[in-house]
């Protein structure tokens, strides 16, 4: 969730990794040497409604297989097993 970079006295932390991404927006961007080409077209896709906003049980099926680590929102948390 964080990393360090080998020379500098920084480290990072993976913006989708926090509770409230929005409130940390980025400052500067790294690694852009291996941004795919396809990147800076991205503003211009298609992309006005949620996923499956018309299908609300596609939706809870999809919200079901969820499997990520709980945010600070979640009530409960099932671990794997048990």
């Amino acid at each position: 969730m964080t990393f360090e970079y080998p020379l500098e006295p920084d480290f990072g932390v993976l913006a989708g990794t926090l509770d409230q991404a929005a409130l940390a927006p980025p400052v500067v961007q790294y690694g852009i040497e291996s941004r795919l080409p396809w990147y800076q077209g991205l503003d211009r896709l298609p992309g006005d409604q949620p996923t499956y906003s018309n299908n609300p049980e596609m939706l809870a099926k999809i919200s079901g297989s969820n499997h990520q680590h709980p945010d600070n929102d979640t009530a409960q948390w099932r671990l794997a097993g048990k």
